[in-house]
C-alpha cells in the first residue's frame, strides 16, 4: 500500500488539533449536549418506591400564610414521621437561626390554647430535641462555599450532632445544568457527607449493608455491596475545565417521578404515618416562588421550555441511585479518562485516512454511504453502552472521523484534477502529434504513388537487368566450361566477383524497396517489381485460393529476416510463433498485409531495443466470427499509449482489404487486432 505522505501528515495534524482544542475544553460543551440528549433518549423507569417527598408547595404557602416553616411546624411535621418509623428523614431547609411562628401561626396556636410567646423562640427546643431523639434525622447546612460571597457565602447548621449535620451543595456546569453532585462534600477532616448519601446510607445500614473503601490511582473510592462510585475527576469523559474537588460522581439521572405529598396535607392529616415505612423522606421547597431548582440533563424539553427540579428532586435522583446501585445493579456512569481518550480519537482518525485512501475518490459515493451507516451504527453502539453505565467519547470521534474524510477527499480529489488537467494536455498535444502525423502521412501517400510511377521503371530496368545477369551467368559458365584449362580458374574468379557485385546490389536494391514500402505508403508495388519472379513461381506452385496467412507470414519472414537481424541483431524466426485455423482466409494480394505486418513487428522490436527489455515472443493467431476474419499480434506490453502513426499506416494499407486494425492494452500484454470482411 503506497502512503500518501501529505494525506497522512494532514490527518496527524487534523487528529493533534482536535486532541488539543478538546484538551482546551472547546468540545466540552457540544459534548455534554449529547450526554443530555442521551438522558431525554432513555426509557422511563418506574417511580422510585423507598423514596417520598414531602413538599412544601404554593398550595401551602397560602393556606400557611409563609413561604418559610417554623421550628414549631417543622417540629410536628417530623413528629408524625416519627411515628411512621421511616428508614431516614433529610429536610433540605436551611435552619442556621431559630425561625418563630409567624402571625397567623402564633393566633393558630393561642386558639388551640397554647402561648407561642411564652418562650422564645417557640418550638426551637423541640426541633432540636427530635434530632436528637432520631439519629436517622438530617439537617443540612453548607460548608463549601466562600466566606462573605453574595452568592456562594456559606451557611452554618443548627446545633445538632456532627453526625447529622449534612451539606447540600452542588456544582453545576458552566452551561448551568446540573451533571455531578457530591458525595462528600467535604473531604478534609471532619469529613462532611451529602445529604443524599447520608440518607441512603442509613436505608442500606438497616438492610445490613455498610460502605467500604476501594483505592485505586491514589484515590479512595466508596463501595456498597460491591457497587464501586467512582471519584469524578478532569479529564474523564467531556470534562477537561472543571472543578473536581472534594468526591464528586455523576448523576445516572432517573427518568421517573417521585411520589410528592404536601406539607399541609400532612399537617392535616390525610396521609397516615405507616405510609412512611422504612423509607426515606426528603422534606423541603416543591414551589416555585421558593426559587430551588435546578436545570438537569433532563429538564431539556424537545418543543417547550425546560422543566426545572426541585431541589428534593435532585436529593432524591442522587438518592435513588445510590440505593439502585447498591441493590438493583442499576449502573452507574463510567466514562474513560486520559490518555485513553486522545488514542481513542487517533484511532477514529486513522481510520478515517485509511477508508479514503484504500477507496480513492473513484469510490467517493461508497465511502459517504460507509461514513453515514458507521456514523449510524456507532451512535447506536454508544447508546447501548449509555444505558448500560458506560458514556464513550463519542462527539469527538465523529468530528475526526468527518473532518479526517473531508481533508482526504478533497486532497484526492484536488489531485485528479490536476492529473486530469495533465491528461488532458497530454491527450491534446497527442492530438495534435496524431493530426500533424495523418497530415503528413497524407502528403507522405501522395508521394508515394507519384515514386511508384516514377521508380517503377527505374527499377524494372535493375530487375530485368539482374535477371540478364543470372542469364548470362549460365551461358559464361558454359563458354568458361569450353576455354583452355589454363584461363578457366581465371575467367571463373572474374565471373565470381562481377556475380557478387551483382548479388550485393540485388541484396541492397530489395532493402531499399522494403524500408520504403514501410515507411511510405502506396510503395509496395515496387516489393512486386524486385522479386517478381520468386512471387511468379510462388503463385505458379500454389494457386490464388492458397495464399493463406501461413503463406504470407512465411513470405514477410523470408523478406525481412536479414534486414531486421542487421537492425536489431535478432532472428526473426526465434521471435515469431503462430497457431492458425484450418480453415485458411484467400488473400488475392499479399504485400500490403506483409507491409502491415512488418510495420507492427518492427515497432514491437523498436520498443523492446529502446527501453533495453527482453523480448520473449511475437505470436500470430487468427479466428472467424460473425464479423469476418481477425488476426491476432499478441506481445509483452512495453508502452503505455497506442501508437498512432503505426495505427494509421497500418489502417492506410488495410484499406485495400476494407479491413482496419484494433490496439488493446492489457495488464501485461498488448494486443493487435487486424479485421478483415467475411467476403473480399
Amino acid at each position: 500500500m503506497n502512503i500518501n505522505r501529505k494525506k497522512l501528515l494532514l490527518s496527524l495534524g487534523i487528529i493533534l488539533s482536535l486532541i488539543v482544542i478538546r484538551l482546551l475544553g472547546g468540545l466540552e460543551r457540544l459534548e455534554l449536549s449529547l450526554f443530555d440528549l442521551y438522558f431525554k433518549l432513555k426509557p422511563t423507569e418506574a417511580t422510585e418506591q423507598r423514596i417520598i417527598l414531602v413538599g412544601i408547595t404554593e398550595k401551602d404557602i397560602n393556606k400557611l400564610k409563609t413561604n418559610r416553616l417554623s421550628d414549631w411546624q417543622l417540629y410536628k411535621i417530623l413528629k408524625l414521621l416519627e411515628q411512621g418509623k421511616p428508614a431516614a428523614v433529610g429536610i433540605d431547609i436551611f435552619r442556621d437561626h431559630p425561625v418563630p411562628p409567624n402571625y397567623w401561626e402564633i393566633q393558630e396556636l393561642k386558639e388551640q390554647g397554647i402561648d407561642a410567646l411564652s418562650s422564645s423562640p417557640f418550638g426551637h427546643s423541640e426541633f432540636l430535641r427530635i434530632f436528637k431523639d432520631n439519629p436517622n434525622f438530617f439537617a443540612v447546612a453548607k460548608l463549601t462555599g466562600i466566606p462573605g460571597d453574595k452568592d456562594f457565602d456559606l451557611i452554618q447548621p443548627p446545633p445538632l450532632p456532627s453526625e447529622q449535620i449534612t451539606d447540600i451543595s452542588i456544582e453545576l456546569d458552566p452551561d448551568g445544568v446540573q451533571r455531578r453532585a457530591f458525595l462528600y462534600p467535604v473531604t478534609k477532616p471532619p469529613a462532611v457527607k451529602s445529604l443524599s448519601w447520608a440518607l441512603a446510607e442509613q436505608y442500606l445500614l438497616s438492610q445490613g449493608i455498610v460502605a467500604k473503601g476501594h483505592e485505586k490511582n491514589h484515590d479512595l473510592h466508596l463501595v456498597l455491596n460491591n457497587s464501586i462510585f467512582w471519584r469524578f475527576r478532569n479529564y474523564s469523559g467531556a470534562y477537561v475545565t472543571i472543578d473536581d474537588a472534594d468526591y464528586q460522581i455523576l448523576i445516572n439521572w432517573r427518568k421517573a417521578n417521585f411520589e410528592v405529598i404536601p406539607v399541609s396535607d400532612l399537617l392535616d392529616l390525610k396521609i397516615v404515618p405507616k405510609h412512611f415505612n422504612n423509607r426515606i423522606v426528603i422534606i423541603g421547597a416543591y414551589a416555585p416562588s421558593l426559587n430551588d431548582q435546578f436545570l438537569t440533563p433532563l429538564s431539556q424539553e424537545f418543543n417547550d421550555v425546560p422543566r426545572q427540579l426541585y431541589g428534593i428532586e435532585v436529593i432524591g435522583q442522587v438518592t435513588s441511585q445510590i440505593l439502585s446501585a447498591a441493590l438493583d445493579r442499576r449502573p452507574l456512569i463510567q466514562v474513560w479518562s486520559e490518555p485513553g481518550i486522545s488514542l481513542w480519537i487517533g484511532f477514529w482518525g486513522m481510520g478515517a485516512y485509511f477508508l479514503v485512501h484504500c477507496f480513492g475518490l473513484s469510490r467517493q459515493g461508497l465511502i459517504v454511504i460507509s461514513l453515514g451507516i458507521l456514523h449510524l451504527v456507532f451512535l447506536m453502539i454508544s447508546y447501548k453502552l449509555f444505558l448500560q453505565g458506560l458514556w464513550i467519547p463519542v462527539l469527538p470521534a465523529l468530528l475526526v472521523l468527518e473532518l479526517v474524510s473531508l481533508v482526504n477527499l478533497l486532497i484526492e480529489y484536488e489531485t485528479k484534477r490536476k492529473k486530469d488537467y495533465q491528461e488532458i494536455i497530454v491527450l491534446n498535444q497527442r492530438l495534435k502529434q496524431q493530426l500533424s502525423k495523418q497530415r503528413i502521412y497524407k502528403e507522405l501517400a501522395i508521394l508515394g504513388n507519384y515514386l511508384n510511377e516514377e521508380l517503377s521503371q527505374p527499377i524494372q530496368y535493375l530487375v530485368n537487368a539482374q535477371t540478364m545477369a543470372h542469364k548470362e551467368e549460365l551461358q559464361l559458365q558454359v563458354l568458361i566450361a569450353q576455354a583452355p584449362k589454363s584461363l578457366q580458374t581465371q575467367l571463373r574468379l572474374s565471373l565470381e566477383k562481377l556475380m557478387s557485385s551483382f548479388y550485393y546490389q540485388e541484396e541492397q536494391l530489395e532493402a531499399m524497396c522494403l524500408i520504403l514500402a514501410k515507411r511510405v505508403p502506396n510503395l509496395e508495388g515496387l516489393l512486386q517489381n524486385i522479386d517478381k519472379l520468386l512471387v511468379s513461381n510462388l503463385i505458379n506452385a500454389h494457386p490464388v485460393s492458397a495464399l493463406s496467412l501461413d503463406f504470407l507470414i512465411d513470405k514477410l519472414i523470408q523478406l525481412t529476416r536479414s534486414i531486421i537481424y542487421e537492425c536489431y541483431e535478432i532472428d526473426l524466426k526465434e521471435v515469431i510463433a503462430w497457431q492458425l485455423q484450418s480453415r485458411p482466409y484467400q488473400f488475392y494480394e499479399s504485400f500490403p498485409l506483409i507491409i502491415s505486418l512488418y510495420i507492427i513487428i518492427d515497432d514491437v522490436l523498436e520498443e523492446a531495443i529502446l527501453q533495453e527489455l527482453q523480448l520473449e515472443q511475437i505470436f500470430i493467431s487468427d479466428r472467424w466470427d460473425e464479423q469476418g476474419y481477425k488476426i491476432q499480434i499478441t506481445c509483452q506490453r512495453f508502452y503505455k499509449f497506442p501508437k498512432e502513426d503505426v495505427i494509421c499506416s497500418v489502417e492506410e494499407r488495410l484499406k485495400r482489404y476494407q479491413g482496419h486494425i484494433e490496439y488493446l492494452l492489457e495488464e501485461e500484454w498488448v494486443i493487435w487486432v487486424i479485421s478483415l470482411p467475411l467476403m473480399f
